[in-house]
């Protein structure tokens, strides 16, 4: 793993959310693992774009002008919501971390209106507490978000479980995602002809 994603989990109760794919099994066509990361990305911008929602109902002195200018932005960031750190062997295991868009793309427009006002308003610390309180409720919605989807490719669907922990002491997503049993994967040419020589 990354230095930088170690340094995020030892901050625990923060306002990150971590994220674990879990793929049971050997064996995954490419098709499966790409669209299950679809999916969670996906899944995570749109609660990102519901987050920025969120923050406009809990932020209601800040002008709905600033939260406009989010959701244009948040469009422009679309497939970079989840960021994965790190793989591991064994059945496929990636590592990573539900971007804080909402919260970046709020810092970002409010920093440009009002600049050093907005840092030494305290503003911050209290956006901080509301995204931390929130981390298990946006946790539970990217899962729950993941677990229906379609997956539009020839081989059977595979099972797509999606739950919440608490890992470290930080809120992790887990998907754990297991082919249909029938699903055989093809072999690469040197063993179709060894097979063929048996």
């Amino acid at each position: 793993m990354s230095a930088s994603f170690d340094a995020y989990r030892e901050r625990k109760n923060g306002p990150d959310v971590f994220l674990e794919v879990r793929f049971v099994g050997t064996g995954f066509s490419a098709s499966l693992v790409a669209n299950v990361i679809t999916a969670v990305e996906e899944s995570a911008y749109q609660v990102a774009v519901r987050e920025i929602d969120e923050l406009e109902r809990s932020l209601p002195d800040v002008d709905s002008a600033v939260f406009d200018a989010m959701r244009y932005r948040a469009n422009q960031y679309r497939g970079r919501a989840v960021t994965l750190h790190s793989a591991q062997s064994g059945s496929i295991l990636l590592l990573g971390i539900i971007a804080g868009l909402s919260y970046w793309l709020l810092d970002k427009t409010l920093g440009e209106t009002v600049k050093e006002a907005w840092v030494k308003s305290g503003r911050h610390d209290q956006i901080v507490k509301m995204l931390s309180e929130r981390r298990w409720a946006k946790a539970e919605a990217i899962v729950k978000r993941i677990e229906p989807r379609p997956y539009p490719f020839s081989e059977p669907r595979p099972t797509v479980k999606g739950t919440v922990e608490e890992r470290l002491g930080n809120v992790t997503a887990v998907v754990t995602v297991t082919p249909d049993p029938s699903t055989e994967p093809i072999p690469p040419p040197s063993e179709v002809a060894r097979r063929a020589t048996e």
